[in-house]
């Protein structure tokens, strides 16, 4: 099932202890901000565009349908990606550390 942003970020501040946005913008907000906006900050317009209308952060349908690959909670993958995340960052730094040429003595 769909997440709206509000669900999403409510059960990732559950799942990772960091605070969830405190303003959710309604659509009709953002449409509004976005025809305002275009004149003096376009590209502040264009992004917030791709948000205005959209009520939720993803689905899975597709993927599910065409992949057989199966949703879990937020709270169960978010923790894991995050994870991933950060041993790949690790992984990367001890790359570039043993790459490195030695410092001038």
């Amino acid at each position: 099932p769909a997440l709206s942003y509000r669900e999403f970020f409510t059960r990732a501040e559950a799942a990772t202890g960091l605070p969830a946005p405190g303003l959710y913008l309604s659509s009709g907000l953002a449409r509004f901000l976005v025809q305002g906006l275009r004149r003096v900050r376009p590209r502040l317009a264009e992004r917030l565009g791709g948000f205005a209308g959209a009520t939720f952060l993803a689905r899975g349908d597709k993927a599910q349908s065409e992949l057989g690959w199966q949703a879990r909670p937020v709270e169960d993958g978010l923790p894991a990606t995050i994870e991933w995340y950060a041993q790949r960052d690790r992984d990367e730094r001890a790359a570039a550390l043993t790459a490195a040429p030695p410092p001038d003595a």
